[in-house]
């Protein structure tokens, strides 16, 4: 039995080298998407055959997109995935999205207009099944200097917790955000909760002097602009119409240059 085992570990063993030598030769694309997933599997599972699981995944889930955006709730039902695999598939996406993201920090790029914005979601995000909203962080220039995400509970919902997303916000010469926000199966027009919550998120970026530069929400085909479709300037107006103070009037004009200098909407 032992030795039967053995020579199954070596039978494995030789083929996942093989799998290796093609990608080392010919780069990834020369594997099939079942043999991408096998190749992955490895990593987390070392001394099992994993093209059966592979095949197995992609038929259960859809494709290999499907399989690494999966919830890890739904990976750790799977049979033949543990907890390490389940894991492992599941920040994939994470890490490939931190990359593009790091990436971007370092080439210093720069969202001063509105289509930059949009330009910069459709290069650096997906538009996956349950709605999410990412919040990109500007220096004084517009340069991007980190962000974070918040993820939806279900399809269509998103419970954004001021507090914390200002915890997140504030700090390392940050002057401003840009968020984006995605709508998988609806239409872009912001909903009232929409409105709301934008709302609450001006106010209190302007009560710290940061700048909420635009909210700009996608679906796969379209986007709306916060911004360029003047829902901002009604937000700035209902910030400051309570306020009568001389001084207070004169931090709206500034505050006012400030977003025609660098965001050319």
């Amino acid at each position: 039995m032992e030795k039967k085992e053995n020579r199954k570990s070596k039978i494995h063993a030789g083929h996942r080298q093989r799998l290796k030598d093609k990608v080392r030769q010919n780069g990834l694309n020369v594997l099939s998407e079942h043999e991408v997933l096998e190749l992955l599997l490895t990593y987390s599972i070392p001394l099992k055959d994993t093209n059966e699981l592979a095949h197995k995944l992609i038929d259960n889930f859809g494709d290999i997109t499907k399989v690494i955006d999966a919830d890890y709730k739904e990976l750790i039902k799977q049979k033949g995935v543990g907890e390490e695999t389940a894991l492992f598939l599941h920040v994939l996406s994470s890490f490939y999205d931190k990359y593009k993201l790091t990436k971007n920090y370092s080439d210093n790029e720069t969202l001063d207009n509105t289509q930059k914005c949009v330009d910069y979601f459709r290069k650096n995000y997906e538009i996956k099944d349950s709605e999410k909203m990412y919040v990109v962080c500007l220096s004084k220039l517009c340069k991007v200097m980190k962000s974070f995400t918040y993820n939806g509970q279900d399809d269509t919902e998103i419970t954004v917790n001021i507090k914390e997303l200002m915890e997140k916000v504030v700090g390392n010469n940050v002057a401003g955000i840009v968020i984006f926000h995605t709508h998988p199966h609806g239409s872009v027009e912001p909903s009232l909760e929409d409105i709301y919550t934008t709302q609450k998120i001006y106010n209190t970026c302007r009560s710290m002097d940061l700048l909420l530069i635009d909210h700009i929400i996608f679906n796969t085909t379209e986007h709306y602009s916060f911004g360029s479709n003047g829902e901002l300037a009604k937000m700035e107006k209902k910030y400051y119409e309570v306020f009568d103070d001389p001084y207070v009037k004169e931090k709206k004009k500034l505050n006012q240059n400030l977003i025609h200098k660098y965001m050319k909407f």
